[in-house]
């Protein structure tokens, strides 16, 4: 039987093998009971009780949920904050990769070879290997644009300056390109002829 000052609750008719939670009313005050049953030697039945003042429960609550906003929100600001600061050191690099590979085109033949910035290259990352990888192909695409620089000047000499007649005709017979020796053997202006 619990027992208050004025009031008496009895809780004998009640037994139950199963744990239980009540709340009750005490000279105004709220408790809270959980009621947990224990069979004890020549078959006693008991049942026992833990009370606690209602205040006192719910304080404990809302500074536990206090803490627990608290700790989520700055969980959440740390989350933020390392996501920004690692999305940072991946995209920067890449960007700038990004801009010198569009920088690069076919069209342009004056690529001496990509000027990377170290502390891109210099990384250990798979971004510092991508960087690395892609300064050698920018310096052998310098490489191959010089090459055919030459080969090209190479081969405008070799056609301007041969004593032969070297014509560029189009399927439907226009003709667009003529060299020097063609001209002089015609007898036409380069606008005449093409």
């Amino acid at each position: 039987t619990l027992v208050g000052r004025k009031e008496y609750i009895n809780i004998e008719d009640n037994y139950t093998n199963k744990t239980t939670n009540f709340s009750i009313l005490i000279e105004g005050s709220r408790y809270i009971i959980k009621s947990t049953p224990y069979h004890g030697p020549q078959r006693l039945r008991w049942n026992v009780l833990v009370i606690i003042p209602e205040a006192d429960y719910m304080s404990f609550m809302y500074r536990a949920s206090t803490w627990g906003a608290i700790s989520f929100m700055v969980y959440i600001i740390i989350t933020l904050v390392s996501s920004f600061f690692i999305a940072a050191q991946t995209t920067r690099p890449i960007e700038k990769l990004s801009n010198l590979a569009f920088n690069i085109s076919l069209e342009n033949d004056q690529i001496k070879g990509l000027s990377i910035p170290l502390e891109i290259t210099s990384r250990s990352d798979e971004i510092g290997t991508l960087a690395k990888a892609f300064s050698d192909m920018g310096n052998k695409l310098g490489m191959t644009f010089s090459d055919l620089n030459k080969s090209r000047q190479a081969y405008k000499e070799l056609v301007e300056n041969i004593n032969s007649i070297i014509m560029r005709v189009k399927p439907d017979g226009t003709i667009t390109y003529c060299n020097p020796y063609g001209l002089e053997f015609y007898g036409y202006t380069k606008n005449e002829l093409v």
